[in-house]
């Protein structure tokens, strides 16, 4: 991964190398069963390189429902801890001690690809503050998309659709189109995070109305907390 020229477009972005030289943590969800799958593995392969790129010693969890019990002992050998229960997301970033700022403020690495709208919304949820948003760094589907390109979430779940009341106060770039081996194995991904300064200028009304997302009982991709042993 890390000879690739994808790779390289990636960590030389100017907007790039002040974000993840200060990492709390990265948490990963959704990668899949690395035994079965060569696109998990090159999915997985990107953050594990960018973590030596960028000297990340911090924690590094995963989860992922249909994760075998091989692909848990990888896993492990490569630094990470599983979360032993479903979160659906909802978790929220590393806390570090002091005043966030523009330059360094302990981001959490959320990375995410393709998983569900509804994952995205759960961990926006989970994170809906001023404090709390300046520190995650999300790698994953393009919310730009969600929002300019997709249906709209059903009637329903406006109330819970962070993805959509986010639009506008995030900044997001695209991955890199030039993968050489598999078109889609970072189709139309995306990093997101959120400026400081940004979110200091909003009305402290805008954070008022964040009810919790209901557990995900319909949608194939995602298998219910309930279901899960805790």
């Amino acid at each position: 991964m890390s000879t690739l020229q994808f790779f390289k477009d990636i960590v030389e972005d100017e907007a790039m190398k002040p974000l993840l030289s200060n990492v709390a943590e990265i948490v990963c969800y959704g990668i899949g069963s690395l035994a079965s799958s060569k696109k998990c593995q090159e999915q997985l392969s990107l953050i594990v390189a960018l973590r030596h790129h960028f000297k990340i010693d911090s924690p590094m969890y995963i989860f992922d429902p249909v994760m075998s019990e091989n692909d848990v002992k990888l896993v492990a050998q490569l630094g990470f801890t599983m979360i032993t229960n479903n979160e659906e997301a909802k978790r929220k970033v590393a806390m570090k001690d002091g005043p966030a700022s523009e330059a360094g403020r302990g981001i959490t690495i959320f990375y995410m690809p393709f998983c569900s709208r509804k994952l995205y919304d759960n961990l926006l949820w989970a994170n809906w503050s001023l404090d709390a948003l300046q520190r995650c760094f999300i790698m994953g589907n393009s919310f730009n998309r969600y929002n300019e390109f997709h249906l709209p979430p059903q009637e329903s779940y406006r109330p819970y659709s962070y993805t959509s009341k986010a639009y506008g106060h995030y900044q997001e770039q695209m991955f890199p189109t030039n993968y050489p081996t598999n078109l889609y194995t970072f189709h139309e991904l995306s990093f997101h995070w959120f400026t400081p300064s940004h979110l200091q200028s909003l009305d402290s009304n805008y954070w008022l109305s964040c009810p919790e997302p209901p557990s995900i009982t319909d949608d194939p991709e995602v298998v219910s907390a309930s279901s899960q042993t805790q």
